[in-house]
């Protein structure tokens, strides 16, 4: 009986793998957009009517992270350069900066360097 009893582990076994086989070529084929039945949960998004978009509003202050982002530096960097030199707001615990803060910095490090002072 113990042969018996083997050949059946080894069955289910391998009926496990084909199942888990196909549950992944079933994933790729809807990845891949075939009609292998229903669309994944994350696809879902997509089947929403959409909604009229708005024009976007400027925006007139940065974080700074962003602030880092849109000036090309790392975080060190601002902490080290830019921010002892700009002015920011504090709204509870995020620091943003406005836009224009960081265009006056620019151009009065842009005057500092090629050596013209106002």
């Amino acid at each position: 009986m113990s042969g018996q009893n083997g050949n059946d582990a080894r069955a289910l076994k391998a009926q496990g793998d084909r199942q888990r086989s196909l549950g992944r070529e079933a994933t790729k084929a809807n990845d891949k957009g075939g009609d292998q039945g229903p669309p994944l949960a994350r696809a879902r998004s997509t089947d929403r009517p959409k909604e009229h978009t708005r024009a976007t509003v400027p925006r007139l202050a940065l974080t700074v992270g962003e602030a880092c982002e849109s000036l090309g530096i790392g975080h060190d960097a601002w902490l080290d350069y830019v921010a002892p030199h700009v002015r920011m707001v504090r709204i509870g615990r995020k620091k943003i900066i406005a836009s224009t803060e960081l265009q006056r910095y620019l151009d009065e490090q842009a005057e500092t360097t090629l050596g013209r002072r106002r």
